[in-house]
């Protein structure tokens, strides 16, 4: 049998370090790494603010409160 490891990061719309958000953090990850999946949780994920996460390097955006989706998506990996 053989094993499928990947990495995953896990990213929420708090600020980080030097006061930047989510969106800003998803870029920076992206920069270094295109392999890695990045889920970002954010409390305002209106449509536009969805589209941005992706469009950034988010491979999924979630609402935080969405633990359902979150664990879909974990299961599938």
């Amino acid at each position: 049998m053989k094993l499928k490891i990947q990495r995953i990061w896990l990213v929420t719309d708090n600020d980080y370090e030097d006061n930047i958000g989510g969106i800003e953090a998803v870029r920076r990850i992206r920069d270094f790494d295109k392999q890695t999946i990045i889920l970002l949780q954010t409390a305002d994920l209106t449509e536009d603010a969805r589209i941005n996460a992706l469009e950034t390097g988010a491979d999924y955006a979630l609402k935080k409160t969405d633990y359902s989706g979150l664990i879909e998506i974990l299961n599938k990996r």
